[in-house]
């Protein structure tokens, strides 16, 4: 389980201006998308499950297979008639992964970083996210990967987590995100990233 949280410069510069207990969302590409529902083929539409069946198709010529399965009607394909939604997806069509980040985790953000000189020349860290003009002047930064645990300075708490399409986010969300991370996913997944499945945490500053 996770206990880190790399971040992107527009997370880790917005995270700037949060407050502890402000929130913060955050998205995430999932190594591999969720396969396809086994027990509705991916429709999303409510089946059957009636243990009968192999009882019913047992009695050829009988009254019994005649009338059928009186869930589904012994359908071809066990769809219920006006049912509802899928019993195992949910009506997603596909199954969900488990979730990288559970509700009340605690993340440490880490995010682009490099060594320097505080105003009274002793060493100390900087952070990419804090340099609001002419980063260029800092030409090592390190990547987040690199950050030692004691140059970690925002920890948050995971509140709410899902894994939804790309395409169902709002437009607020986008704008928190930022940009890079958007063009991270479409590179990912190609043509097929506004349907694709990404998981989606919202963080609380602690």
């Amino acid at each position: 389980m996770s206990s880190i949280l790399y971040m992107s410069p527009p997370e880790a510069i917005h995270a700037r201006t949060l407050k502890p207990g402000d929130t913060l969302v955050v998205v995430r590409p999932l190594k591999e998308q969720p396969p396809a529902c086994e027990i509705c083929g991916g429709d999303g539409e409510e089946r059957c499950n009636n243990p009968d069946h192999g009882f019913i198709e047992a009695c050829g010529g009988l009254e019994v297979q005649r009338l059928g399965c009186p869930v589904c009607g012994h359908s071809e394909d066990y769809l219920v008639p006006n049912g509802g939604d899928c019993w195992e997806c949910g009506g997603l069509g596909v199954i969900l992964p488990k979730l990288r980040y559970p509700v009340g985790l605690v993340l440490a953000g880490k995010e682009a970083w490099t060594v320097g000189m505080s105003d009274d020349r002793t060493e100390c860290y900087l952070y990419k996210a804090d340099i609001e003009e002419h980063p260029s002047c800092y030409p090592r930064w390190r990547s987040s990967a690199t950050m030692p645990a004691d140059a970690v300075c925002r920890r948050f708490k995971v509140v709410e987590n899902s894994v939804d399409k790309l395409d169902d986010l709002t437009s607020l969300d986008w704008i928190v995100i930022g940009l890079d991370v958007i063009d991270t996913i479409t590179a990912q997944y190609g043509a097929d990233a506004w349907d694709s499945y990404t998981e989606i945490l919202t963080l609380e500053v602690q």
